[in-house]
């Protein structure tokens, strides 16, 4: 491999990098509901076009933290619990009855289409957020 050919090679393998690390950025606050990490991977004049959304990055941040559902679908556990449901899937021991309820009757694990994470629009049941400040 000559000197330039090298140079391209390592330039190539920066820019890769670079923009796997913008990537990640941008995983880890729309994953965490990092407001300031997400806009921190937009240029100034940038405009987000998701589709069912078109707008600022400001915009988006906005629009992309409205709902959030976290449905777990592993827990390190020491033996395979009975019945496969949320509030079997916590290494918390002596839950509330209220909250083992609340786990049960939200959105359980599923290993196909059917499962939350494909739900769009995602909304979530006011029900269970005022179920769940009467339990808090």
């Amino acid at each position: 491999m000559s000197p330039e050919e090298l140079e391209r090679a390592v330039v190539a393998l920066q820019d890769r990098q670079a923009i796997q690390d913008v990537l990640m950025t941008y995983s880890r606050g729309i994953d965490r509901l990092d407001r300031e990490l997400l806009l921190s991977v937009c240029h100034d004049d940038a405009i987000d076009d998701h589709g069912v959304f078109v707008g600022s990055p400001e915009e988006f941040a906005d629009w992309a933290i409205a709902a959030r559902l976290c449905v777990r679908d592993r827990a390190p556990l020491t033996e395979a619990p009975a019945e496969l449901d949320q509030s079997a899937l916590t290494v918390v021991k002596g839950l509330d009855e209220r909250v083992q309820h609340l786990l049960r009757t939200g959105a359980q694990p599923a290993r196909d289409r059917s499962d939350a994470s494909y739900d769009r629009p995602l909304t979530i049941d006011e029900t269970r957020a005022e179920r769940f400040r009467e339990v808090a």
